[in-house]
């Protein structure tokens, strides 16, 4: 099975239970999430890369779900590209500027948390998406994550300032 980073974002709100999320985390060789006290506590699980993939899962309960009490994929990080490569022509090993080339802009939004945090909100496919690239250092050469998700106008709150460079 050839999966993709664009196949992978078409699977946000799919449930930690759907078949095909399940064939994808054992084809990547991840741990499945497991629904235990720790999600009950939080409410959000994760998959576990032990097999050092560079990617990983986030499942949460959410109203976009399709099953009630069933979380659903709403976050996927990279810390790698190694075995799947980011969506929209991203990569681990991008620079900064080799990034707003990429995805046509500089970043929308800045850290007031992070320096080394850019985020940008993507439309691809008739869909939003909120991608915040970590890079290791202030001068933005090397990254470090990538993390998206669906845009929801709730993620934006008082720690993403809008990107004055």
């Amino acid at each position: 099975m050839k999966i993709t980073g664009d196949d992978l974002i078409k699977m946000f709100y799919t449930s930690v239970t759907d078949d095909k999320m399940v064939k994808i985390i054992d084809t990547l060789g991840l741990e499945q999430p497991i629904l235990d006290e720790e999600y009950d506590f939080y409410k959000s699980v994760s998959t576990n890369d032990t097999n050092g993939v560079g990617i990983d899962f986030t499942f949460s309960e959410l109203e976009e779900c399709p099953e009630v009490g069933i979380p659903c994929m709403d976050v996927i990080s990279w810390d790698s590209d190694r075995k799947i490569k980011p969506p929209f022509g991203l990569s681990i090993s991008l620079p900064y500027k080799e990034v707003c080339k990429i995805l046509g802009r500089e970043a929308d939004y800045v850290s007031t948390l992070i320096d080394e945090l850019r985020t940008w909100i993507v439309d691809y496919n008739n869909n939003k998406y909120l991608v915040n690239i970590d890079f290791k250092t202030i001068d933005l050469i090397d990254i470090t994550g990538i993390v998206i998700s669906p845009f929801t106008i709730s993620q934006l709150d008082d720690t993403y300032v809008k990107n004055k460079d």
